[in-house]
């Protein structure tokens, strides 16, 4: 089985999609099946294809991503491919497939990616009537000629399908998952502390991904500054790339407005890949992500598989695992919420901290290892 992947970029900043995209590619070689990614991108734009059969496709700079050459690359390649995946919603890649798939017996699937949530709509209530037109003329014709509509959980499916009208779909629930980072042939454990000194015995609480609004990184910077103040044991680090303009620059404004001696407690790294990134995260204390609205939480799956427990929102969609395995703690997307489980994590014992990592790592090994969702996913891909 041969299959296409069609992605809005191929940059880091798309975050967990784009982790995904990669784990599901490497583990299905694994199974035989050839992967493609086919990546809309501005000329300007530079990214490496690490490996992956990357096709880049010429487009317009913008969130946006308008393409003339998609169609015409489409009609000429598709019968090379017997499937096709369609990751995102609300963009040209997934209007300009559905144009030439529609009329084309090669069947394609659809990953919404948590771009249909309803805090799209409360959040940002203009954009939203300009989505409602938009899904009315185009997106809702994408969805109900798709083989499958993927969700990775039931929140998610359940919060997706209530937001727009009309919405007809042919809904299929398979969790996400990744590559176990202990098998892993190279790992430099010691690599953060190697660039980042300063934090050599300091307790790390760690907020690792995209600097966007609905990430409530701003939630943690007020938390961690009311809850660990007079405690200098303990260090932020914030790691991950812009994911909207101007908005790095804010959240370092709060953080010298609220933190004491900002510049020694909290640590901006930019994006982190790689040895670094494991390194980061197998360094931390705890990774927490107040997010407002989450589909899955890539970094929060790559947490719990390096044995380091998590402090959530229940925002998150599988915050209930969590929950439940006891992998870490979850409390509501507001600064009190974030504030009182920083301060209750800051007070646990080295025999519950050590408790809290084993069952991290459990979770992970029985629910997202990416042997399994690939496995799931391609069984449905190949028989539906």
């Amino acid at each position: 089985m041969k299959l296409l992947h069609l992605l809005p970029g191929f940059d880091p900043a798309m975050g967990g999609t784009l982790a995904f995209v990669k784990a599901w590619v490497k583990a299905s070689e694994e199974e035989g099946i050839i992967s493609h990614i086919l990546a809309l991108q501005p000329e300007q734009e530079e990214s490496l294809s690490e490996g992956y059969e990357l096709i880049r496709i010429p487009s317009q700079s913008g969130v946006y991503r308008y393409s003339s050459k998609l169609v015409p690359w489409l009609k000429e390649h598709l019968n090379e491919y017997d499937r096709v995946i369609i990751h995102g919603v609300w963009q040209y890649h997934t209007l300009g497939a559905w144009r030439v798939l529609r009329n084309h017996s090669i069947p394609y699937y659809l990953f919404p990616h948590g771009m249909l949530d309803d805090w799209f709509r409360r959040t940002y209530p203009l954009k939203h009537l300009k989505k409602c037109l938009y899904w009315w003329l185009f997106e809702s014709k994408v969805l109900k000629g798709a083989r499958a509509v993927i969700y990775t959980s039931e929140e998610e499916q359940r919060s997706s399908s209530k937001v727009f009208y009309p919405y007809e779909a042919k809904d299929k629930i398979v969790p996400l998952g990744i590559h176990d980072p202990r098998k892993e042939k190279s790992s430099d454990q010691e690599l953060f502390f190697k660039i980042y000194p300063s934090c050599i015995g300091k307790k790390i609480v760690l907020f690792l991904g995209r600097l966007h609004p609905k990430k409530g990184c701003d939630l943690l910077i007020r938390a961690f500054a009311t809850a660990l103040h007079h405690d200098r044991d303990w260090v932020l680090v914030i790691a991950g790339p812009e994911g909207e303009q101007g908005y790095e620059e804010k959240l370092s404004a709060l953080a010298k407005e609220q933190i004491e001696d900002e510049s020694n407690r909290v640590i901006w790294t930019g994006g982190v890949e790689g040895e670094m990134k494991w390194s980061l995260i197998r360094s931390a204390h705890c990774f927490c992500l107040p997010s407002h609205q989450e589909n899955f939480g890539i970094a929060v799956v790559e947490s719990l598989a390096c044995g380091t427990p998590v402090l959530i929102s229940d925002q998150i969609n599988i915050w209930k695992t969590i929950e439940r395995g006891k992998g870490g703690m979850v409390s509501s997307d507001t600064v009190e919420g974030m504030e009182g489980l920083l301060k209750k994590w800051s007070q646990i014992s080295e025999q519950e901290l050590n408790g809290y990592r084993l069952n991290a790592r459990k979770i992970f090994e029985e629910n997202f290892r990416i042997e399994e969702t690939v496995s799931k996913l391609n069984q449905l891909i190949a028989y539906s």
